[in-house]
């Protein structure tokens, strides 16, 4: 990485196209073509000012034609009447720099956008089957997406739990693989009484009393009506607006933290 790479300034050119396609398997001789170039360019950060940051030169360092010279001349210039004449040096450049640096980035781009649809969708498709499956009423996708992700969640830990069993040896002594297994059933536990009251619970109750009192409050005489992955959703969401202000702004306490950043990663 950053070393000088000689042969990546050269290329191989063949008598024909089949020629081109057997030398993936066989030796075939071709004629070594060198491409690409080499610009003068700043060796730091504080190149000189108001003169071209680029000056296309060969390996020597001089000028490819008259109108780089003059470039040159007037980035000396401008050096000479610094009192910290900054360093420049010569690199190579591949050819068809310009296309190369737009294709990385488009590629990025690209790459980007594929992992955030993935993040967004698969939770969401998890969602929707789970509500067709159960013939949920229909809610907003930020819910649906909620119960996805909430999915993908537990089976995430499942999978780490299982790892986390399997990838000790099996020659090791039966009454510490006892006292691993009961550590984890007790994580497990935990984690599951944590799933259920905190994650579960909490927000569901706390969606029915927001649902029923405050946002839609049901009229006199009349008996009340909710969907329970409606409410859940709600709550989990109110809840989470209010702990993560209260992560930021509560005193530097760990105990109160952890617990507290322990709410937000269940809900």
């Amino acid at each position: 990485m950053g070393d000088d790479q000689p042969a990546e300034r050269e290329h191989p050119v063949y008598g024909s196209w089949t020629a081109w396609a057997r030398s993936f398997v066989q030796h075939v001789d071709s004629t070594t073509v060198a491409d690409g170039g080499f610009v003068r360019v700043p060796a730091n950060d504080r190149p000189a000012p108001r003169t071209p940051m680029i000056i296309r030169t060969d390996a020597q360092g001089h000028p490819v034609d008259e109108h780089q010279r003059e470039l040159l001349d007037k980035q000396r210039a401008v050096i000479d009447t610094m009192t910290e004449k900054p360093p420049y040096t010569i690199v190579y450049v591949p050819p068809n720099l310009r296309l190369r640096t737009l294709g990385i980035v488009g590629f990025v781009w690209a790459l980007s956008l594929t992992f955030i649809t993935l993040g967004i969708g698969i939770p969401l498709a998890i969602g929707r089957i789970l509500s067709y499956w159960n013939s949920w009423l229909r809610v907003h996708d930020v819910y649906t997406w909620s119960g996805g992700f909430l999915v993908l969640a537990v089976l995430s830990a499942v999978i780490r739990a299982y790892f986390y069993v399997t990838k000790e040896p099996r020659r090791a002594r039966p009454t510490s693989q006892a006292s691993k297994v009961m550590s984890l059933l007790r994580s497990v536990a935990r984690v599951t009484y944590n799933l259920a009251t905190l994650g579960g619970v909490v927000p569901l109750l706390t969606g029915i009393v927001l649902f029923q009192y405050l946002t839609f409050p049901s009229a006199d005489g009349q008996v009340p009506k909710f969907s329970a992955w409606y409410a859940w959703s709600y709550g989990a969401l109110v809840l989470n607006a209010i702990i993560v202000p209260a992560v930021i702004w509560l005193p530097h306490v760990e105990n109160v933290q952890w617990y507290i950043q322990t709410l937000v990663s269940i809900i």
